[in-house]
C-alpha cells in the first residue's frame, strides 16, 4: 500500500500516539507494580514484627508456666510498643515507691493515717505484682516496709480443718500452705516469716478497729502462730472497700465491694463461739463476711509477706504491666 506524505503523516501521527498510550500505560503498570511490591514489603515487615511479638508473648507465657521467678517482661513491652512500662533503673524499695503514688479519693492507694501503711482500696486498682513467676497482688505495705501479697489463682477449695478444732497453729489448711504450696514457690529468700493475727473474732464486733483488734490477739491459746504463708485477715477485706457501711458495720455489711471480694477465700480467723461446732470465717464472693464449720470446705487465697527489703525495678501495677521485682 502507498501513502502519500499526508497520510504518512497521519500514519506517524497515529503511531506515534499508540506508542505514548503504550508507554503511559507501561508507566502506570510499572508504578502499580512498585506500589504493589512496596505493599507487600511492608505487610512483611509488619507480619515479621507481629510475629516476633508472638514469639516473645509465647516465651514469656513459657516463662510464668515453668515457675521461674526470672521472667522479664520488658522485651515483649518494648516489642508491642508499650510505652508506660516505668523503668527505674536502681530500683526503689517498694514501700518508698508506692507511697509517691498515693490518693485521696477514688480507686487507688490510700495511707492509713493511724498506722502509717499502705493500703490498695477500690474495685479497679493497679497492685498486680510478679513473684515466683506468676502474678500475685498486693494488699498492702506496712509501715516498716514489709508487704503483703495474695495470691488469687490458687484454685483448689480446702477444709480449714479436717479436725473440728478453730486452732490456725494446728489445722490442716496452716499445714497445707506452709508445707505442699510453699515448696511450689520460687525466690523464698524474699519471703518474710510473720507473726499472723489470728485472733478470733467476736460476733459482735462492729467497727474496722474493734476487728482489728480482735484479729491481733490469739484467742484460746493459740500462742504464737509465726509462719511463711496465711490467709487474709477479716480486716484485709473490710479495708479494701470504699463503702463506710461496711467498715462502720463489718460483721452486718453487705456492701463490701472491692478489687479483693471477687477472690472469696477462708480467713485466718476462726469464730468466737461457745457451740459445739467450731466455725471459721470466709469471705463471700462480692459482698460480706460469713462463717461455717471448719470441716467444710472453702477457696483458699494464700497470702504471704515480701521483706521490707525487696525494690521494684518495672511495672506500673497493671495487669498487662505489673510491677517487676530487682532479682
Amino acid at each position: 500500500m502507498r501513502l502519500n506524505n499526508r497520510g504518512f503523516a497521519f500514519s506517524t501521527m497515529l503511531y506515534g500516539t499508540l506508542a505514548l498510550i503504550i508507554v503511559v500505560l507501561m508507566l502506570i503498570f510499572s508504578i502499580l507494580k512498585s506500589n504493589s511490591n512496596e505493599t507487600y514489603y511492608y505487610s512483611s515487615i509488619i507480619e515479621e514484627n507481629l510475629n516476633k511479638c508472638v514469639s516473645e508473648e509465647i516465651s514469656l507465657e513459657n516463662c510464668y508456666t515453668s515457675g521461674s521467678d526470672q521472667c522479664d517482661p520488658t522485651s515483649y513491652y518494648a516489642c508491642i510498643g508499650v510505652n508506660n512500662h516505668t523503668s527505674i533503673t536502681e530500683g526503689k524499695r517498694i514501700v518508698d515507691f508506692l507511697s509517691e503514688k498515693t490518693v485521696t479519693s477514688g480507686n487507688g492507694l490510700y495511707k492509713d493515717e493511724k498506722t502509717g501503711n499502705l493500703v490498695f482500696r477500690g474495685v479497679d486498682v493497679n497492685n498486680y505484682i510478679q513473684f515466683s513467676g506468676d502474678i500475685w497482688r498486693i494488699i498492702e505495705v506496712e509501715a516498716d516496709g514489709a508487704v503483703k501479697i495474695a495470691y488469687t489463682k490458687y484454685g483448689s477449695k480446702l477444709k480449714w480443718n479436717v479436725d473440728e478444732s478453730g486452732e490456725w497453729k494446728s489445722s490442716s489448711i496452716n499445714n497445707e500452705l506452709n508445707n505442699t504450696f510453699y515448696s511450689t514457690l520460687t525466690n523464698t529468700s524474699a519471703i518474710d516469716k510473720r507473726e499472723w493475727n489470728i485472733g478470733r473474732i467476736y460476733s459482735v464486733a462492729r467497727t474496722i478497729d474493734e476487728l482489728v483488734e480482735q484479729e491481733s490477739l490469739a484467742k484460746y491459746g493459740s500462742g504464737e502462730a509465726y509462719s511463711f504463708v496465711g490467709l487474709p485477715n477479716a480486716s484485709d477485706y473490710v479495708k479494701a472497700s470504699l463503702n463506710d457501711t461496711c467498715s462502720n458495720d463489718v460483721l452486718v455489711s453487705t456492701n463490701c465491694n472491692s478489687w479483693l471480694s471477687v477472690y472469696g477465700s477462708w480467713l485466718i480467723n476462726a469464730s468466737y463461739t461457745e457451740a459445739e461446732s467450731i466455725e471459721a470465717y470466709y469471705f463471700q464472693t462480692g459482698n460480706k463476711l460469713e462463717r461455717k464449720s471448719v470441716t467444710e470446705e472453702e477457696s483458699v487465697v494464700p497470702v504471704i509477706y515480701l521483706k521490707s527489703s525487696q525494690k521494684i525495678i518495672s511495672g506500673d501495677g497493671s495487669i498487662s504491666n505489673p510491677y517487676i521485682l530487682e532479682r
